[in-house]
């Protein structure tokens, strides 16, 4: 059986879920479900009653049936930041662990403040004039404030 995972939203009005079977060219959707929030639980992006919202997500669950606990989470949100960047080429493991220092300048948050995670667009060679060429990644980063973040994170666990 293929590998299942669940899409979820957490929104100001309430919570969605949705199951998808990965397919040869596009995944399939085996399941959906959605449940209220009281008004006031989410405002503005924010987790405002972390047991309310934990209470909702476990309904979510139940009326759902969902049969992986794989869940990919997206949050909206002022304090979460994405941008393209090119920065010097590295090894993945060493660039990983880099990340954070050659970032931190770009953020509008204290580096240490912020999750961070990156996709590599691509690699490439760049060739300033009179310069020999020399390999680049781009990337698009994301930087998320913890603050924002754990909460979401917290209720989904």
């Amino acid at each position: 059986m293929a590998r299942t995972l669940v899409g979820l939203d957490i929104g100001s009005t309430g919570v969605r879920a949705a199951e998808l079977v990965p397919g040869r060219r596009r995944a399939s959707l085996r399941r959906f479900a959605s449940v209220p929030l009281d008004p006031g639980v989410v405002r503005a992006g924010t987790v405002v009653d972390s047991e309310a919202l934990t209470a909702a997500l476990r309904e979510l669950w139940s009326v759902g049936k969902f049969g992986t606990k794989d869940v990919r989470l997206g949050v909206a949100n002022s304090g979460v930041m994405v941008r393209q960047m090119v920065l010097d080429w590295m090894p993945p493991a060493d660039f990983r662990q880099a990340l954070r220092y050659q970032v931190q300048d770009q953020l509008p948050m204290p580096v240490e403040d912020a999750n961070l995670d990156y996709h590599l667009l691509e690699e490439l060679e760049l060739a300033p004039e009179g310069e020999d060429p020399r390999r680049m990644l781009r990337i698009l980063l994301v930087a998320a404030a913890r603050e924002v973040v754990d909460p979401f994170v917290e209720a989904v666990r």
